[in-house]
């Protein structure tokens, strides 16, 4: 999915690489570098945050190249993990946090 779209980061190169890394040095972006600079971090992934009796809440990380396109492309992603989920007949439960 997120592969399939060259508008999401998957593996930055030299230019974005230190573009993406003066961004995460930057002061106000605390937040972001406290929770790693490792710029390969930066591809797609999806994080488990808990798991309790029926429920599994997953995170779903991506990073854009197209910043004003940005909610855009993160729709069409999120509409399609949904697609997904639904074709494997998982129910889903969504928090826009």
């Amino acid at each position: 999915m997120a592969r399939d779209d060259p508008r999401i980061i998957q593996h930055p190169n030299a230019v974005e690489h230190s573009i993406i890394q003066d961004l995460l040095n930057h002061p106000y972006n605390w937040r972001v570098s406290s929770d790693s600079t490792d710029v390969a971090d930066l591809a797609p992934a999806i994080h488990i945050t808990s798991v309790t009796d029926g429920w599994i809440k997953l995170v779903i990380r991506v990073w854009t190249r197209k910043i004003p396109q940005k909610d855009d492309i993160i729709s069409r992603y999120m509409r399609e993990v949904l697609r997904r989920l639904s074709a494997e007949e998982i129910p889903v439960k969504v928090d826009a946090a």
